[in-house]
């Protein structure tokens, strides 16, 4: 399976990662997004990723 790439530029506003995840189901392909976005078995690493992110912000 091979995926397009993006060749979007632009500024993306959002402050946290709820706000950029509708932004990023709309140019990410439903299967891989599906996959991305939801968390395995306990969602450990989903929640670390999340929180991580939010404290680089």
């Amino acid at each position: 399976m091979s995926y397009k790439t993006s060749n979007a530029e632009g500024p993306v506003d959002f402050i946290n990662t709820y706000d950029l995840e509708p932004m990023a189901q709309q140019v990410i392909p439903k299967a891989a997004f599906g996959y991305i976005a939801s968390g395995a078995e306990d969602t450990f690493t989903l929640r670390e990723n999340i929180r991580a992110f939010n404290h680089k912000l």
